[in-house]
Protein backbone atom coordinates (compact mmCIF):
# COMPACT_ATOMS: atom_id res chain seq x y z
CA UNK A 1 0.00 0.00 0.00
CA UNK A 2 1.28 3.43 -0.94
CA UNK A 3 1.77 6.17 1.59
CA UNK A 4 -0.50 9.09 0.68
CA UNK A 5 0.36 12.71 1.42
CA UNK A 6 -0.91 14.10 4.67
CA UNK A 7 -0.13 17.66 5.62
CA UNK A 8 2.72 17.66 8.11
CA UNK A 9 3.45 13.94 7.67
CA UNK A 10 6.78 12.65 6.44
CA UNK A 11 6.47 10.85 3.14
CA UNK A 12 8.54 7.70 2.82
CA UNK A 13 8.89 5.38 -0.15
CA UNK A 14 6.91 2.16 -0.20
CA UNK A 15 8.62 -1.17 -0.98
CA UNK A 16 8.24 -0.80 -4.75
CA UNK A 17 9.79 2.67 -4.76
CA UNK A 18 12.42 2.24 -2.02
CA UNK A 19 15.34 1.00 -4.17
CA UNK A 20 14.88 3.81 -6.70
CA UNK A 21 14.40 6.42 -4.00
CA UNK A 22 17.46 5.24 -2.05
CA UNK A 23 19.66 5.46 -5.17
CA UNK A 24 18.27 8.90 -6.07
CA UNK A 25 18.67 10.17 -2.51
CA UNK A 26 22.28 8.98 -2.35
CA UNK A 27 22.98 10.69 -5.67
CA UNK A 28 21.46 13.92 -4.32
CA UNK A 29 23.68 13.71 -1.23
CA UNK A 30 26.77 13.07 -3.37
CA UNK A 31 25.99 16.01 -5.65
CA UNK A 32 25.38 18.32 -2.71
CA UNK A 33 28.66 17.35 -1.04
CA UNK A 34 30.60 17.61 -4.30
CA UNK A 35 29.34 21.07 -5.20
CA UNK A 36 30.53 22.56 -1.89
CA UNK A 37 33.97 22.97 -3.47
CA UNK A 38 32.76 24.80 -6.60
CA UNK A 39 33.79 28.43 -7.09
CA UNK A 40 31.65 31.03 -5.35
CA UNK A 41 30.65 32.64 -8.64
CA UNK A 42 28.99 29.36 -9.72
CA UNK A 43 26.72 29.12 -6.65
CA UNK A 44 23.75 30.97 -8.19
CA UNK A 45 24.10 29.11 -11.50
CA UNK A 46 25.69 25.71 -11.94
CA UNK A 47 25.67 24.72 -8.26
CA UNK A 48 22.01 25.65 -7.92
CA UNK A 49 21.06 23.75 -11.07
CA UNK A 50 23.00 20.63 -10.06
CA UNK A 51 21.46 20.59 -6.61
CA UNK A 52 17.93 21.23 -7.87
CA UNK A 53 18.16 18.46 -10.46
CA UNK A 54 19.54 16.02 -7.91
CA UNK A 55 16.97 16.96 -5.27
CA UNK A 56 13.97 16.73 -7.58
CA UNK A 57 14.63 13.14 -8.70
CA UNK A 58 13.86 11.47 -5.33
CA UNK A 59 10.98 13.91 -4.81
CA UNK A 60 9.37 12.84 -8.08
CA UNK A 61 9.75 9.19 -7.10
CA UNK A 62 7.90 9.91 -3.86
CA UNK A 63 5.22 11.88 -5.71
CA UNK A 64 4.75 8.97 -8.12
CA UNK A 65 3.45 6.75 -5.35
CA UNK A 66 0.95 9.40 -4.20
CA UNK A 67 -1.10 9.53 -7.38
CA UNK A 68 -3.71 7.09 -8.55
CA UNK A 69 -4.02 7.92 -12.25
CA UNK A 70 -1.57 6.59 -14.83
CA UNK A 71 -1.33 10.06 -16.38
CA UNK A 72 -0.12 11.62 -13.13
CA UNK A 73 2.19 8.71 -12.34
CA UNK A 74 3.74 8.82 -15.82
CA UNK A 75 4.19 12.57 -15.52
CA UNK A 76 6.15 12.15 -12.28
CA UNK A 77 8.41 9.43 -13.69
CA UNK A 78 8.96 11.34 -16.93
CA UNK A 79 9.96 14.40 -14.94
CA UNK A 80 12.38 12.33 -12.84
CA UNK A 81 13.88 10.92 -16.06
CA UNK A 82 14.21 14.40 -17.51
CA UNK A 83 15.94 15.72 -14.39
CA UNK A 84 18.33 12.73 -14.44
CA UNK A 85 19.36 13.65 -17.99
CA UNK A 86 19.77 17.31 -17.03
CA UNK A 87 21.87 16.34 -14.03
CA UNK A 88 24.15 14.17 -16.18
CA UNK A 89 24.68 17.01 -18.67
CA UNK A 90 25.45 19.53 -15.92
CA UNK A 91 27.95 17.09 -14.44
CA UNK A 92 29.62 16.84 -17.88
CA UNK A 93 29.72 20.63 -17.97
CA UNK A 94 31.22 20.83 -14.47
CA UNK A 95 33.88 18.33 -15.49
CA UNK A 96 34.72 20.25 -18.66
CA UNK A 97 34.95 23.48 -16.66
CA UNK A 98 37.45 21.67 -14.38
CA UNK A 99 35.22 21.94 -11.30
CA UNK A 100 35.16 18.14 -11.00
CA UNK A 101 37.95 15.65 -11.49
CA UNK A 102 37.46 13.21 -14.32
CA UNK A 103 37.14 10.25 -11.97
CA UNK A 104 34.58 11.91 -9.67
CA UNK A 105 32.58 13.25 -12.59
CA UNK A 106 32.54 9.83 -14.25
CA UNK A 107 31.35 8.19 -11.04
CA UNK A 108 28.47 10.66 -10.63
CA UNK A 109 27.53 10.50 -14.31
CA UNK A 110 27.60 6.71 -14.18
CA UNK A 111 25.27 6.78 -11.18
CA UNK A 112 22.93 9.07 -13.16
CA UNK A 113 22.95 6.66 -16.08
CA UNK A 114 22.23 3.67 -13.84
CA UNK A 115 19.41 5.54 -12.13
CA UNK A 116 17.99 6.57 -15.50
CA UNK A 117 18.04 2.95 -16.66
CA UNK A 118 16.38 1.79 -13.43
CA UNK A 119 13.69 4.50 -13.68
CA UNK A 120 13.01 3.51 -17.30
CA UNK A 121 12.74 -0.15 -16.32
CA UNK A 122 10.43 0.71 -13.41
CA UNK A 123 8.27 2.85 -15.65
CA UNK A 124 7.88 0.00 -18.15
CA UNK A 125 6.52 -2.25 -15.40
CA UNK A 126 3.93 0.37 -14.47
CA UNK A 127 2.19 0.50 -17.85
Amino acid sequence: MSVKFQRGALIQPDKAHAPLWNAAHQLALDVHRTTKTFPENERPYLVLELRQCAREIPMQILKHQQFDTRYEQNYMLNYALQRTEELAYNLFLARDLAYLSGRLAQSLISNCQILHKDLTRFKSTQS
